[in-house]
């Protein structure tokens, strides 16, 4: 990597991470939920280090954590601007400063589409981390009812099937009972087979959340049972859809369409204009029925049948030795660890 024009970096002040939200909504791509204060915060309480640093114009949210003798930054979603061959220069300090620090590795995950573009600026491909590297993504930037009207028939039909066969969804406060109800959906939803962070970990990101009127939690209810959850996030512009559930008996059609209607108005009273319903199968599985997230894709095209994928995730190889034996096995060596020993996720 090469760059002819100096960009200063370095961590940021105390009084600038009071305000570190209004930095990441500064950058080019209006920031992402992931690079926020909150979130950094959240991943503090499983063993991520929060590091906060400013690269020229751009405000980056590093998580840090070390194994043995690698020093390893996660980016989760950083400013896609970054990798693109007109940031070279940014993202040339960017690693240099790595370097300095003794960083072994430095994983991110753009949103970027461009594999070539972020290729030549020497990042190696590696496995995906987030959700959302092909996603659903809603503009909701136009008044309900021409939301509504825009949204396929399948969608159109299920919202209004449900109303009309008595099903209610609102919003409700993230308290300590409404969030065991959530995770128990939640659990319900995935089956005993697949893992998901604990209770603790759940609650905490809830309730920070709703606290700092960032996101929300959704109930669907019907003859006065909750059938389906659903936990959104609001971040500038952009909404998310973060978490969901629903009992697998459900009586009446179209309950968790509501829910996300419900979502929806939610986030235009906050003025976001886009809504990433997060996660769908790549474009090459989009038809497969064998595909873990085929049945989670189908109900999402209800709402947008187009699909966006970016790249994906990228490691960048700071230090030659440690970084390349991180890349190469050191990572799933660390992964495997956390599973067998602390009975966690790395991430």
């Amino acid at each position: 990597m090469s760059g002819n024009e100096l960009i200063e970096v370095r961590f940021t002040c105390l009084d600038e991470i009071k305000n570190w939200n209004d930095y990441i909504s500064n950058n080019p791509d209006k920031g992402n939920v992931l690079q926020g204060f909150e979130y950094s915060l959240i991943k503090s309480t499983i063993g991520w280090m929060p590091v906060y640093i400013l690269v020229g114009n751009l405000a980056i949210t590093v998580l840090e954590r070390h194994f043995g003798p690698f020093r390893h930054w996660y980016i989760p979603k950083c400013t896609g601007s970054i990798t693109s061959r007109e940031s070279r220069a940014h993202m040339d300090a960017l690693i240099e400063f790595a370097r300095k620090n003794k960083v072994s590795v430095v994983t991110l995950d753009p949103e970027n589409p461009d594999a070539e573009e972020i290729a030549s600026l020497g990042l190696v491909k590696r496995f995906d981390i987030q959700a959302n590297v092909t996603t659903k993504i809603l503009d909701i930037s136009k008044n309900p009812e021409e939301i509504l009207n825009s949204l396929p028939g399948r969608a159109r039909y299920a919202i209004r099937r449900a109303i009309n066969e008595g099903v209610q969804a609102s919003a409700a406060k993230a308290t300590d009972e409404n969030c065991k109800v959530m995770y128990d959906l939640m659990k319900e939803a995935v089956g005993k087979k697949s893992k998901m962070y604990s209770f603790d970990y759940y609650r905490e990101f809830w309730q920070r959340y709703d606290e700092n009127n960032l996101g929300r939690m959704f109930f669907a209810f019907h003859e006065g049972k909750i059938v389906a959850g659903a936990f959104a996030l609001a971040f500038g512009t952009r909404g998310t859809y973060k978490d969901g559930g629903s009992i697998k008996d459900r009586k009446v059609y179209g309950a968790s369409h509501l829910l996300q209607w419900e979502i929806i108005l939610w986030l235009k009273r906050l003025e976001v204009t886009s809504y990433d319903l997060c996660g769908a199968p790549p474009l090459k599985y989009a038809n497969s029925t064998e595909h873990r997230l085929y049945g989670v894709g189908l109900f999402k095209a209800s709402f947008v049948p187009e699909t966006t994928e970016y790249a994906g995730t990228y490691d960048v190889i700071v230090q030659p030795r440690l970084g390349k034996i991180w890349h190469s096995y050191g990572e799933r060596i660390a992964s495997a660890t956390y599973r067998r020993l602390l009975k966690a996720s790395y991430y």
